[in-house]
């Protein structure tokens, strides 16, 4: 856990109780899509710098090619996991 950030299990238990529910089963869900729309957004920050057509100078699309593919693997993980745990999918 970085410094003043709560871990994960206390940010859940938070988001549940303020929204009134027990828990949130399917939370890995909704990390691996997160997951998989970061590596959208990166992936389109890639291929406007490998147009030169980039809004940051420090865009590379190499870089930002291979973050968008790590972010999409890890949540290729994330899913294929849950979906072998068995647990029906409740959203």
């Amino acid at each position: 856990v970085a410094e003043g950030l709560p871990a994960e299990a206390d940010l859940l238990r938070a988001y549940a109780r303020a929204t009134g529910r027990d828990s949130i089963p399917a939370w890995p869900i909704f990390v691996a899509f997160n997951c998989f729309r970061w590596a959208a957004i990166v992936q389109g920050v890639a291929a406007r710098a490998a147009r030169g057509t980039a809004s940051s100078a420090s865009a590379d699309p190499v870089r930002d090619g291979e973050r968008a593919r790590r972010a999409a693997q890890v949540g290729a993980i994330i899913a294929r996991r849950y979906a072998e745990s068995g647990r029906e999918v409740t959203l």
